[in-house]
């Protein structure tokens, strides 16, 4: 597990995630924020929210409908700016 926390994490959770409920979201950053209290050197994590966000946002929502689509869209420039950035 400590090789998990030496790479830069970017993650998108949607609001209405059935799969992945957004409480997720707390407990990630829970853990990420006690490890640097800690005093272990992690690396930058980005938490977006999306909304609506419902289950598979990001390959299977609904280009027509202005809400879904920016999840869309949004997740992949996310996805884009990351790759960018560290690779």
């Amino acid at each position: 597990m400590s090789r998990l926390w030496s790479y830069p994490l970017a993650l998108g959770g949607g609001l209405e995630d059935t799969g992945v409920k957004i409480e997720q979201k707390g407990k990630v950053e829970k853990i990420h924020e006690k490890a640097k209290e800690a005093g272990r050197k992690l690396p930058e994590m980005e938490h977006k929210v999306y909304k609506p966000g419902r289950h598979g946002f990001a390959v299977r929502g609904n280009p027509d409908d202005p809400l879904e689509r920016a999840c869309l869209e949004d997740s992949m420039t996310q996805a884009l700016n990351w790759f960018g950035r560290w690779l």
